[in-house]
Protein backbone atom coordinates (compact mmCIF):
# COMPACT_ATOMS: atom_id res chain seq x y z
CA UNK A 1 0.00 0.00 0.00
CA UNK A 2 1.33 3.28 -1.18
CA UNK A 3 -0.14 5.83 0.99
CA UNK A 4 0.74 10.13 0.52
CA UNK A 5 -0.27 11.75 3.79
CA UNK A 6 -0.23 15.37 4.43
CA UNK A 7 -1.25 16.82 7.93
CA UNK A 8 -2.73 19.42 8.36
CA UNK A 9 -1.30 22.08 10.68
CA UNK A 10 -4.39 23.02 12.42
CA UNK A 11 -4.97 19.31 13.59
CA UNK A 12 -4.59 18.76 17.29
CA UNK A 13 -5.06 15.42 19.30
CA UNK A 14 -7.41 16.05 21.59
CA UNK A 15 -10.75 15.34 22.57
CA UNK A 16 -13.98 17.38 22.04
CA UNK A 17 -14.59 20.08 24.23
CA UNK A 18 -18.06 20.81 25.48
CA UNK A 19 -20.42 23.05 24.26
CA UNK A 20 -19.77 26.27 26.00
CA UNK A 21 -17.27 27.91 25.37
CA UNK A 22 -16.12 28.20 29.33
CA UNK A 23 -16.04 24.79 29.66
CA UNK A 24 -12.57 23.56 29.71
CA UNK A 25 -11.29 21.44 26.99
CA UNK A 26 -10.95 17.73 28.28
CA UNK A 27 -7.73 16.12 26.71
CA UNK A 28 -6.91 12.83 26.18
CA UNK A 29 -2.52 11.23 26.24
CA UNK A 30 -1.22 13.04 23.89
CA UNK A 31 -0.10 11.12 20.26
CA UNK A 32 -2.67 7.97 21.44
CA UNK A 33 -3.19 6.73 18.15
CA UNK A 34 -5.70 3.90 17.79
CA UNK A 35 -5.06 -0.18 16.75
CA UNK A 36 -4.41 -1.11 13.15
CA UNK A 37 -7.78 -1.74 11.62
CA UNK A 38 -8.65 -5.47 10.85
CA UNK A 39 -9.73 -6.48 6.97
CA UNK A 40 -12.56 -5.48 5.68
CA UNK A 41 -15.46 -7.65 5.58
CA UNK A 42 -19.03 -8.21 4.71
CA UNK A 43 -21.40 -8.16 7.11
CA UNK A 44 -25.31 -8.52 7.08
CA UNK A 45 -24.82 -8.10 2.97
CA UNK A 46 -23.14 -4.31 4.07
CA UNK A 47 -19.46 -4.17 2.57
CA UNK A 48 -17.83 -2.69 5.54
CA UNK A 49 -14.68 -1.96 3.18
CA UNK A 50 -13.24 1.55 3.20
CA UNK A 51 -9.61 2.31 4.60
CA UNK A 52 -9.11 5.99 5.14
CA UNK A 53 -7.41 8.91 3.27
CA UNK A 54 -9.54 11.05 0.63
CA UNK A 55 -11.40 14.12 1.80
CA UNK A 56 -9.66 17.24 3.34
CA UNK A 57 -7.19 15.83 4.85
CA UNK A 58 -5.37 13.04 3.01
CA UNK A 59 -4.42 11.43 -0.74
CA UNK A 60 -4.29 7.79 -0.96
CA UNK A 61 -3.30 5.40 -3.51
CA UNK A 62 -3.28 1.23 -3.42
CA UNK A 63 -2.08 -1.75 -5.08
CA UNK A 64 -3.92 -3.71 -2.52
CA UNK A 65 -5.18 -6.76 -4.39
CA UNK A 66 -7.89 -7.94 -2.05
CA UNK A 67 -9.60 -4.66 -1.73
CA UNK A 68 -10.03 -4.79 -5.61
CA UNK A 69 -11.71 -7.69 -5.07
CA UNK A 70 -13.68 -5.95 -2.43
CA UNK A 71 -14.47 -3.41 -5.03
CA UNK A 72 -15.35 -5.82 -7.59
CA UNK A 73 -17.44 -7.48 -5.34
CA UNK A 74 -19.77 -3.81 -4.91
CA UNK A 75 -20.27 -4.51 -9.18
CA UNK A 76 -22.78 -6.63 -10.96
CA UNK A 77 -20.88 -9.31 -10.36
CA UNK A 78 -21.70 -9.41 -6.50
CA UNK A 79 -25.34 -8.68 -7.44
CA UNK A 80 -24.90 -11.55 -9.80
CA UNK A 81 -23.86 -14.14 -7.57
CA UNK A 82 -26.03 -12.76 -4.65
CA UNK A 83 -29.18 -13.44 -6.91
CA UNK A 84 -28.00 -16.91 -8.11
CA UNK A 85 -27.72 -17.65 -4.35
CA UNK A 86 -31.00 -15.98 -3.28
CA UNK A 87 -33.04 -18.28 -6.62
CA UNK A 88 -31.28 -21.60 -5.10
CA UNK A 89 -31.90 -20.91 -1.57
CA UNK A 90 -35.02 -19.14 -1.93
CA UNK A 91 -33.64 -16.66 1.03
CA UNK A 92 -34.38 -12.84 0.61
CA UNK A 93 -32.12 -10.29 -0.03
CA UNK A 94 -33.07 -7.06 1.39
CA UNK A 95 -32.17 -3.05 1.76
CA UNK A 96 -28.30 -3.03 1.64
CA UNK A 97 -28.04 -5.39 -1.87
CA UNK A 98 -30.88 -3.00 -3.22
CA UNK A 99 -28.52 -0.53 -2.55
CA UNK A 100 -25.33 -2.15 -4.34
CA UNK A 101 -27.15 -2.64 -7.03
CA UNK A 102 -27.43 1.05 -8.14
CA UNK A 103 -23.74 1.49 -6.76
CA UNK A 104 -23.52 -0.90 -9.65
CA UNK A 105 -25.27 0.92 -12.08
CA UNK A 106 -22.38 3.69 -12.12
CA UNK A 107 -24.23 6.21 -14.27
CA UNK A 108 -22.11 8.22 -16.38
CA UNK A 109 -22.74 12.05 -16.41
CA UNK A 110 -26.14 13.24 -17.48
CA UNK A 111 -27.42 9.64 -16.84
CA UNK A 112 -26.70 9.13 -13.05
CA UNK A 113 -27.48 5.96 -11.25
CA UNK A 114 -25.92 6.40 -7.66
CA UNK A 115 -22.52 6.32 -7.49
CA UNK A 116 -22.25 7.58 -10.58
CA UNK A 117 -20.42 10.94 -11.54
CA UNK A 118 -23.48 13.56 -11.85
CA UNK A 119 -26.97 13.67 -12.52
CA UNK A 120 -30.20 12.62 -10.33
CA UNK A 121 -28.57 9.88 -7.95
CA UNK A 122 -25.12 10.56 -9.41
CA UNK A 123 -22.68 11.42 -6.70
CA UNK A 124 -23.72 14.36 -6.18
CA UNK A 125 -27.20 13.79 -4.91
CA UNK A 126 -28.85 14.40 -1.99
CA UNK A 127 -30.40 11.15 -0.82
CA UNK A 128 -29.74 8.15 1.36
CA UNK A 129 -28.62 6.24 -1.66
CA UNK A 130 -25.54 8.02 -2.67
CA UNK A 131 -22.74 6.49 0.00
CA UNK A 132 -20.83 10.18 -0.51
CA UNK A 133 -24.21 10.84 2.37
CA UNK A 134 -23.86 9.72 5.84
CA UNK A 135 -27.42 9.19 6.82
CA UNK A 136 -27.53 8.39 10.60
CA UNK A 137 -30.47 6.97 12.54
CA UNK A 138 -30.51 7.06 16.32
CA UNK A 139 -33.20 4.64 17.85
CA UNK A 140 -35.19 3.96 21.23
CA UNK A 141 -32.99 7.06 22.92
CA UNK A 142 -36.53 8.08 24.45
CA UNK A 143 -34.90 7.58 28.33
CA UNK A 144 -32.17 9.93 27.49
CA UNK A 145 -34.39 12.58 25.86
CA UNK A 146 -33.22 15.40 27.92
CA UNK A 147 -29.67 14.59 27.18
CA UNK A 148 -27.44 16.57 24.66
CA UNK A 149 -25.81 13.98 22.83
CA UNK A 150 -22.67 13.97 19.93
CA UNK A 151 -22.28 11.57 17.33
CA UNK A 152 -19.01 12.10 15.30
CA UNK A 153 -18.17 10.40 12.15
CA UNK A 154 -14.04 9.40 12.27
CA UNK A 155 -11.57 7.65 9.76
CA UNK A 156 -8.47 6.95 11.14
CA UNK A 157 -8.14 9.19 14.12
CA UNK A 158 -9.44 12.13 12.63
CA UNK A 159 -12.83 13.89 12.91
CA UNK A 160 -14.21 14.38 9.53
CA UNK A 161 -17.83 15.39 10.39
CA UNK A 162 -19.98 16.21 14.05
CA UNK A 163 -23.35 16.10 14.56
CA UNK A 164 -25.12 17.96 17.89
CA UNK A 165 -28.34 16.74 19.26
CA UNK A 166 -29.98 19.39 21.92
CA UNK A 167 -30.94 17.55 23.43
CA UNK A 168 -32.18 14.63 21.73
CA UNK A 169 -35.75 14.85 23.11
CA UNK A 170 -39.22 13.08 22.62
CA UNK A 171 -39.23 9.54 21.80
CA UNK A 172 -35.79 9.07 21.05
CA UNK A 173 -35.72 8.61 17.44
CA UNK A 174 -34.23 10.99 15.27
CA UNK A 175 -32.71 10.44 11.41
CA UNK A 176 -30.67 12.75 10.00
CA UNK A 177 -28.39 13.39 6.78
CA UNK A 178 -24.85 14.52 6.56
CA UNK A 179 -24.42 15.45 2.91
CA UNK A 180 -21.45 14.54 1.26
CA UNK A 181 -19.79 13.60 4.43
CA UNK A 182 -17.54 10.87 2.77
CA UNK A 183 -15.38 12.49 -0.16
CA UNK A 184 -15.29 10.60 -3.73
CA UNK A 185 -11.28 10.08 -3.03
CA UNK A 186 -12.96 8.19 0.09
CA UNK A 187 -15.33 5.71 -1.47
CA UNK A 188 -12.53 5.34 -3.93
CA UNK A 189 -9.97 4.03 -1.99
CA UNK A 190 -12.55 1.99 0.32
CA UNK A 191 -12.10 4.56 3.53
CA UNK A 192 -13.33 3.10 6.75
CA UNK A 193 -15.42 5.49 8.83
CA UNK A 194 -16.87 5.00 11.97
CA UNK A 195 -19.20 6.85 14.24
CA UNK A 196 -19.07 7.57 17.59
CA UNK A 197 -21.88 8.24 20.03
CA UNK A 198 -21.69 10.20 23.26
CA UNK A 199 -24.55 11.51 25.61
CA UNK A 200 -23.95 13.92 28.26
CA UNK A 201 -25.38 11.66 31.13
CA UNK A 202 -23.73 14.43 33.80
CA UNK A 203 -25.23 17.15 32.14
CA UNK A 204 -21.96 19.62 32.37
CA UNK A 205 -22.30 19.96 28.56
CA UNK A 206 -19.31 18.48 27.66
CA UNK A 207 -18.01 15.09 26.69
CA UNK A 208 -15.75 12.79 28.56
CA UNK A 209 -15.59 9.20 27.70
CA UNK A 210 -14.94 8.40 31.14
CA UNK A 211 -18.03 9.59 32.67
CA UNK A 212 -20.72 9.63 29.89
CA UNK A 213 -22.27 6.99 27.65
CA UNK A 214 -20.58 5.81 24.48
CA UNK A 215 -21.30 4.11 21.42
CA UNK A 216 -19.63 2.87 18.18
CA UNK A 217 -20.79 1.77 14.92
CA UNK A 218 -19.37 1.06 11.56
CA UNK A 219 -20.61 3.15 8.72
CA UNK A 220 -20.98 0.42 5.88
CA UNK A 221 -20.48 0.95 2.25
CA UNK A 222 -23.86 2.06 1.63
CA UNK A 223 -23.18 5.61 4.40
CA UNK A 224 -26.35 4.50 6.76
CA UNK A 225 -25.64 3.72 9.77
CA UNK A 226 -27.95 3.22 12.92
CA UNK A 227 -27.01 2.95 16.79
CA UNK A 228 -29.69 1.84 19.09
CA UNK A 229 -29.77 2.83 23.06
CA UNK A 230 -31.45 -0.76 23.51
CA UNK A 231 -29.34 -2.94 21.35
CA UNK A 232 -25.76 -1.50 20.41
CA UNK A 233 -23.24 -2.72 23.15
CA UNK A 234 -21.59 0.37 24.92
CA UNK A 235 -18.02 0.97 23.77
CA UNK A 236 -14.71 2.17 24.91
CA UNK A 237 -13.42 5.11 22.16
CA UNK A 238 -10.55 5.95 21.30
CA UNK A 239 -11.17 9.97 20.68
CA UNK A 240 -10.67 11.50 17.22
CA UNK A 241 -8.22 14.48 16.60
CA UNK A 242 -10.06 17.40 15.62
CA UNK A 243 -9.28 21.17 14.24
CA UNK A 244 -9.02 24.13 15.91
CA UNK A 245 -11.85 26.36 14.88
CA UNK A 246 -15.54 25.93 16.35
CA UNK A 247 -18.51 27.42 14.63
CA UNK A 248 -20.74 29.46 16.58
CA UNK A 249 -24.14 30.29 15.38
CA UNK A 250 -25.84 33.81 17.40
CA UNK A 251 -29.12 34.01 16.83
CA UNK A 252 -31.55 36.78 17.51
CA UNK A 253 -35.37 37.88 17.29
CA UNK A 254 -36.68 33.80 16.71
CA UNK A 255 -39.68 34.63 18.38
CA UNK A 256 -41.58 33.61 15.79
CA UNK A 257 -40.63 30.43 15.86
CA UNK A 258 -40.80 29.52 19.74
CA UNK A 259 -40.43 25.50 20.34
CA UNK A 260 -40.31 24.74 16.87
CA UNK A 261 -37.42 22.86 15.76
CA UNK A 262 -34.27 24.60 14.02
CA UNK A 263 -31.75 22.27 11.67
CA UNK A 264 -28.31 24.09 10.93
CA UNK A 265 -25.55 22.72 8.17
CA UNK A 266 -21.68 23.85 7.82
CA UNK A 267 -20.41 22.74 4.77
CA UNK A 268 -17.33 23.74 3.23
CA UNK A 269 -18.11 25.75 -0.17
CA UNK A 270 -16.24 24.65 -2.30
CA UNK A 271 -16.80 21.27 -1.94
CA UNK A 272 -20.19 21.20 -0.06
CA UNK A 273 -19.13 18.40 2.10
CA UNK A 274 -20.49 18.48 5.50
CA UNK A 275 -18.49 19.57 8.77
CA UNK A 276 -21.10 20.01 11.06
CA UNK A 277 -24.68 19.82 11.47
CA UNK A 278 -27.09 21.28 14.84
CA UNK A 279 -30.42 19.82 15.87
CA UNK A 280 -32.35 22.27 18.13
CA UNK A 281 -35.66 20.47 18.68
CA UNK A 282 -37.25 23.54 20.01
CA UNK A 283 -36.32 27.30 19.65
CA UNK A 284 -36.10 29.06 23.33
CA UNK A 285 -39.53 31.35 23.93
CA UNK A 286 -36.77 34.32 24.42
CA UNK A 287 -35.63 34.10 20.59
CA UNK A 288 -32.08 34.99 21.55
CA UNK A 289 -29.92 31.89 21.84
CA UNK A 290 -26.10 30.49 20.81
CA UNK A 291 -25.35 27.37 19.36
CA UNK A 292 -21.91 25.89 19.02
CA UNK A 293 -20.17 22.65 17.43
CA UNK A 294 -16.61 22.57 18.25
CA UNK A 295 -13.59 21.36 16.35
CA UNK A 296 -15.03 21.85 12.69
CA UNK A 297 -12.94 24.36 11.28
CA UNK A 298 -10.75 24.30 9.10
CA UNK A 299 -7.52 26.90 8.48
CA UNK A 300 -8.27 30.78 8.55
CA UNK A 301 -9.39 31.54 5.22
CA UNK A 302 -11.47 28.72 4.46
CA UNK A 303 -14.90 29.72 3.38
CA UNK A 304 -18.07 28.10 5.00
CA UNK A 305 -21.59 27.91 3.85
CA UNK A 306 -24.48 27.53 6.60
CA UNK A 307 -27.84 26.35 5.74
CA UNK A 308 -30.11 26.50 8.12
CA UNK A 309 -34.23 26.17 9.30
CA UNK A 310 -36.97 26.88 10.89
CA UNK A 311 -39.58 23.99 10.99
CA UNK A 312 -42.39 26.62 10.49
CA UNK A 313 -45.65 23.89 9.54
CA UNK A 314 -44.20 21.84 12.04
CA UNK A 315 -43.99 18.52 10.22
CA UNK A 316 -41.38 17.81 11.46
CA UNK A 317 -39.16 17.98 8.66
CA UNK A 318 -37.51 20.68 5.94
CA UNK A 319 -40.20 21.81 3.64
CA UNK A 320 -38.81 24.34 0.75
CA UNK A 321 -40.89 27.21 0.14
CA UNK A 322 -40.75 26.60 -3.82
CA UNK A 323 -42.89 23.29 -3.21
CA UNK A 324 -45.17 24.93 -0.27
CA UNK A 325 -45.21 28.68 0.22
CA UNK A 326 -46.41 28.36 3.42
CA UNK A 327 -43.06 26.54 4.08
CA UNK A 328 -40.49 26.28 6.38
CA UNK A 329 -38.47 29.70 6.67
CA UNK A 330 -35.01 29.00 5.56
CA UNK A 331 -31.80 31.24 5.38
CA UNK A 332 -28.14 30.15 3.77
CA UNK A 333 -24.91 32.60 4.73
CA UNK A 334 -21.29 32.05 3.87
CA UNK A 335 -18.34 33.09 6.18
CA UNK A 336 -14.95 32.76 6.51
CA UNK A 337 -12.80 31.50 9.15
CA UNK A 338 -10.29 33.07 11.46
CA UNK A 339 -7.40 31.82 14.14
CA UNK A 340 -10.78 30.80 16.22
CA UNK A 341 -12.99 29.30 13.67
CA UNK A 342 -16.52 31.11 12.64
CA UNK A 343 -18.63 32.99 14.70
CA UNK A 344 -21.52 34.52 12.71
CA UNK A 345 -24.56 36.83 14.11
CA UNK A 346 -27.93 36.31 12.61
CA UNK A 347 -31.22 38.16 13.18
CA UNK A 348 -34.44 37.29 12.01
CA UNK A 349 -35.03 38.10 8.94
CA UNK A 350 -38.16 37.56 6.23
CA UNK A 351 -36.23 37.21 3.27
CA UNK A 352 -35.81 33.61 2.73
CA UNK A 353 -33.18 31.28 0.30
CA UNK A 354 -34.48 27.50 -0.12
CA UNK A 355 -32.03 24.98 1.14
CA UNK A 356 -29.88 22.18 -1.06
CA UNK A 357 -30.99 19.85 1.51
CA UNK A 358 -33.51 16.45 1.12
CA UNK A 359 -36.66 17.24 1.89
CA UNK A 360 -38.33 14.44 4.15
CA UNK A 361 -35.28 12.62 4.11
CA UNK A 362 -34.92 9.03 5.57
CA UNK A 363 -33.87 5.58 4.98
Amino acid sequence: MLCLAWTNPRLKDKQPRGLDRDTPAVRGPAGKVSPARPPSTIRSLRLDCRQLCGGSFWAHATTDRSKGLLRMARTSLAVSVLCVAASVSGCLFTSDLDRFEQAGAGGSAGTGGTGGTSGTGGSDSLDCDNPRNVCLRLSDFAARADQLVQADLVADDFLRARAVFDPIEGEGDVEVILPLAIGQADITAETAFDVQLLADENADRAFNPDDDATWLAQVPASGNAEISNATTPAAQLDRPRELDGDFTLQLTRMTAHDSQLLEVWVQEDASGRTAGYYRMPEVPASGDFTITIPGIIGDPGSVYRIQFYADFDENGVYEPRADNPAGDHSWVRTATADDSGITLAFEHTGVFEDLDIPVGYGF
